[in-house]
């Protein structure tokens, strides 16, 4: 017995010194891999943190530019929704909070203390808060119509958060650990469970007789723990009835609370009553969609306080409980800055659902392409039409002169011209839509390019005898331009000027560069635009609804090109007119400062009354 005894101690400590060599190697590689994932994490944080950064800052200079700022803070609720991103806010340049996806609002901005960061891919800080957390914050320039500045943060990655989260190589390590500890791993599991096993079959035994009292197990496993708070409850004198109800409520509850989570991240807004109309559960895009801020409680507010329609309220007396489909309109009734949503009703036990879906973009997205059928259906049936025209009597016609075939080929080369323009704007408008339209800047020389444009239009204002003149300064500087874009955002204005101006009208082109600005003004005497009608000369495919101008050709594309254009390159166009008076077009595009930038008083270049 006593060499047992010490063959049992010399096996034990061989196997203790065994598995405190494993240990020691498993937690150096776990360490390392540890150390790897904090690296590896951290990277693809920045480079979503990054890309969100970049989506949203386009987002917002474009809801600027359309929308004066309207969808601010839903477009930095949303980017901070996405995955790794801690906040993100937009400031001002008087460091004031223009929007937060916490909610702060007009609020002075105070810039971390931490580490400054500066390269070609990224600019901003990396600090710690309050709560001792590693945030690194990105910022970006927003050179839009309001001067701001936007920043989006991520919270880094540390040894201690990876290792509270890691787990991906706990099946290995478990594996590993078993070679160690061999016969004491499976002591310790197969004890309790042979204790455990012979109690339960003692209960099998009794079938439907009365049981003995089940027994705790004096055992530190993990088994034995849960087996003992099994053995405490069932020993309990709690009734059946009694325990199959705490079994269902806590079935219930567990439920209740994953349906909440998943309800939550629907891209729906999802709103919950009960019988009595109240709110009893209501999703952040609900509250997104509808207005009101995420940590406001609703619960017990009657729904017909959220939805203040006369189309909701007359669905909800006509429908009494029967489901039903409305589409209501919030905000203002002008279209630029209303939102339509349709809003479903769905009676349940007890209660009713209601889904909220924003259709706004839906609806305009409609409506654009019905103006753009009847548009592409006139801009490509009538050159068609004027091309096989002329092909035919081409082909039919023998004792056609040589002027004559020279004047239909010019035809059919001029409508095949324009087909190729209007192919060219669709390409240009899905770009666009895209996001992927861009400028090729180059050096460009302003003379040499208004020289260009003046011998492209002349002859369209020759032939309707217009008294055409333009000036700009004596000494025109290079600036940094995308030339092609250029020239074709003046020959639109020049051409929209004299096409809508009647004949023996003016059209006049001032060229001024001020205090780093390039200064482009083109005035006419033609038709004129409505008051009505001035907010959307700039919008895709719209054509006034003055006879005189639908009597001319056009597809709507021109004007809406031109203005993304200019503000591709940093500048702003705006338009002045009066009805039956003209019209005035100005664009603004900054180009540096320098003293030969900032000419002498314009002097007339040329002028010509044709």
């Amino acid at each position: 017995m006593l060499r047992k005894s010490k063959h049992v101690t010399f096996g034990r400590r061989v196997a203790g010194v065994y598995l405190a060599f494993c240990s020691g190697a498993l937690a150096v590689a776990l360490f390392g891999v540890v150390v790897g994932r904090v690296w590896s994490s951290n990277t693809s944080r920045e480079a979503r943190c990054l890309g969100t950064l970049e989506r949203a800052s386009s987002q917002v200079k474009m809801d600027l530019r359309r929308n004066n700022g309207e969808g601010i803070q839903e477009i930095v609720e949303n980017a901070a929704r996405e995955p790794g991103i801690s906040y993100c806010f937009l400031i001002s340049n008087e460091r004031e909070f223009i929007a937060h996806s916490n909610g702060t609002k007009q609020r002075k901005f105070a810039e971390p203390i931490g580490k400054h960061f500066s390269s070609a891919e990224r600019i901003g800080v990396r600090y710690t808060d309050a709560n001792g957390t590693n945030i690194r914050e990105f910022r970006t320039d927003l050179n839009a119509t309001v001067p701001c500045e936007f920043r989006i943060a991520m919270e880094e990655a540390t040894l201690r958060s990876e290792w509270n989260t890691f787990g991906g190589l706990v099946p290995l390590i478990l594996s590993l650990s078993i070679v160690g500890l061999g016969v004491l791993v499976v002591t310790r599991d197969v004890g309790p469970l042979s204790k455990i096993e012979q109690q339960l079959a003692s209960v099998a035994a009794a079938n439907g007789a009365e049981l003995s009292e089940l027994r705790p197990i004096a055992m530190r496993a993990a088994v034995a723990l849960g087996w003992n708070q099994l053995v405490d409850r069932c020993n309990t004198k709690s009734t059946p009835d009694q325990i199959a109800s705490q079994l269902h409520s806590l079935l219930d509850s567990r439920n209740s609370d994953v349906s909440a989570i998943a309800i939550d991240h629907l891209e729906d807004g999802v709103i919950v009553t009960d019988c009595r109309g109240e709110v009893t559960l209501i999703n952040r895009n609900a509250k997104s969609l509808l207005g009101i801020p995420p940590r406001t409680e609703i619960s017990g507010r009657s729904v017909r306080t959220l939805f203040q329609d006369p189309k909701f309220e007359l669905a909800l007396a006509s429908a009494n409980d029967k489901a039903f489909v409305v589409e209501i309109t919030r905000g203002e009734r002008d279209v630029r800055v209303s939102r339509s949503h349709r809003m479903t009703k769905a009676p349940l036990m007890g209660g009713c659902t209601w889904t909220l879906r924003d259709v706004t973009q839906h609806n305009l997205k409609e409506k654009m392409h019905a103006q753009f059928v009847d548009a592409a259906t006139h801009e490509l049936r009538t050159p068609l039409a004027n091309i096989k025209a002329y092909a035919e009597t081409l082909a039919l016609t023998n004792d056609i002169d040589i002027d004559q075939q020279k004047e239909f080929s010019n035809t059919i080369s001029v409508e095949a011209t324009r087909l190729a323009r209007f192919i060219d704007d669709l390409l240009d408008v899905r770009s666009l839509e895209a996001g992927s339209l861009g400028i090729a800047v180059q050096t460009v020389d302003l003379e040499r390019l208004f020289a260009d444009v003046i011998g492209k239009v002349s002859p369209l204002m020759t032939s309707k005898n217009i008294a055409f003149q333009h000036k700009w300064p004596d000494k025109l500087p290079e600036v940094s331009l995308d030339k092609d874009k250029m020239f074709a955002v003046l020959v639109n204005l020049l051409g929209n000027a004299a096409k809508y101006t009647p004949d023996h009208g003016s059209v006049d082109l001032d060229v001024q560069i001020q205090d780093g600005v390039l200064r482009i003004a083109v005035t006419d005497t033609g038709f004129g635009i409505t008051d009505e009608e001035l907010p959307n000369v700039f919008d895709r495919f719209f054509r006034s609804n003055d006879s005189r101008v639908r009597n001319e050709v056009g597809t709507g594309l021109g004007l809406s090109l031109a203005k993304e254009v200019v503000e591709l390159h940093g500048g702003t166009m705006s338009v002045t007119s009066e009805l039956n008076e003209g019209s005035t077009f100005s664009v603004q595009i900054p180009i540096g400062r320098s003293d030969q930038h900032d000419a002498p008083t314009s002097q007339t270049k040329e002028a010509a009354t044709v």
